[in-house]
């Protein structure tokens, strides 16, 4: 015999398993907006607005200046190179700058010391910042 309270331990047992499968396909979804092997820039935070996209060959992969409308307006970013990418708020790699590791992203580049005014990206080595 089922009872109640074995119905409401079932219905929030499938509750929980629907809640992090939708968690776990959602959180992907970002690093599909920027393809393998490249490093994108958007122009609103969050991964919106107008994106550019670089991807780096061992011999190319900085880019001084950014171009227009992406200069001085990079909100958010996302790094799926196998290397470090640093975004300097000045031309000539000068200037603050902050940077992302392989694989990883920022939705609101205003809150790190390059703000949304990157003005050039230097595509580094493995892991490193510097």
């Amino acid at each position: 015999m089922i009872t109640k309270a074995s119905k409401l331990l079932h219905l929030a047992a499938v509750t929980a398993v629907i809640a992090a499968t939708t968690l776990v396909s959602a959180a992907p979804a970002q690093a599909d907006t920027c393809p393998a092997g490249s490093w994108c820039l958007w122009t609103e935070r969050g991964f919106t607005g107008y994106r550019y996209q670089a991807a780096p060959s061992p011999t190319f992969g900085d880019r001084n200046p950014l171009p227009e409308p992406i200069n001085e307006d990079t909100f958010s970013v996302i790094n799926n190179t196998a290397k470090a990418i640093r975004i300097y708020r000045g031309a000539d790699f000068s200037g603050s700058h902050t940077c992302i590791q392989p694989g990883g992203s920022i939705g609101d580049l205003t809150l790190f010391s390059v703000g949304q005014f990157g003005s050039s990206v230097k595509w580094g080595g493995p892991n490193t910042c510097g």
